[in-house]
């Protein structure tokens, strides 16, 4: 029996244009200049708060606090703005599913909004935990989610992998002491991530099956 732990945002669901739209009408309101959607892709992976940081100006993140807040608020009117699952992505989880693997996500977007996105797309799927960050739960690449979800599943570390889109899920997968596997097709480019020499690479979700199949 093995794991499968998730990443969120990039790698199950395609989401910047809700967090582009929601950051940018803050930044509007502070009369600060506004961001393209694509540069929020670099903005992604450590959390809410470090997202606000990196697109305020570094003049002004004296206001990060205030800035959050903000964002909060427009966020939750905004995420489903563009927000798509990927290409393949149901397919995926229908099969490993089918095939027995259990499954988890963990994900630095906060808790109550993991929540309201996973309800919305993937309430039909068996997950054991579905994690964000909040007050108990120390953001990725801090292991204690991995570790705390793998004893949950009662599956060993050799059988457990993570997927996801940028170096913060790859560093978590080696704190943690489990399978990394980095998806081409998220927030980072493959170039980016390259210093890293992550150990599996996947273009699309079904290669994930290819993967799977070479740890069994």
């Amino acid at each position: 029996m093995a794991l499968i732990i998730f990443d969120l945002d990039g790698t199950l669901v395609d989401s910047v244009e809700g967090l582009a739209v929601g950051m940018n009408m803050v930044l509007e309101e502070f009369g600060f200049p506004i961001h393209d959607h694509e540069a929020y892709k670099n903005f992604v992976g450590n959390g809410f708060a470090k997202l606000v940081e990196r697109a305020l100006p570094e003049s002004e993140r004296h206001q990060l606090e205030k800035a959050v807040e903000r964002m909060l608020y427009h966020y939750k009117s905004h995420y489903n703005d563009g927000l798509t699952p990927y290409e393949g992505i149901y397919e995926l989880l229908d099969q490993v599913v089918l095939e027995g693997y259990k499954i988890a996500l963990i994900t630095n977007k906060s808790q109550e909004m993991a929540q309201v996105i996973m309800k919305e797309y993937f309430a039909n799927y068996p997950w054991i935990d579905i994690i964000g960050q909040n007050e108990t739960h120390p953001g990725k690449p801090d292991p204690t989610t991995v570790h705390h979800v793998v004893e949950l599943s009662g599956v060993t570390g050799d059988q457990v992998f993570m997927i996801g889109d940028t170096e913060v899920d790859i560093e978590v997968a080696r704190n943690a002491g489990i399978h990394e596997v980095f998806v081409s097709w998220g927030f980072r480019s493959l170039d980016q991530v390259a210093h890293l020499l992550p150990k599996e690479i996947i273009d699309t979700p079904a290669s994930l099956l290819e993967v799977l199949q070479k740890y069994k």
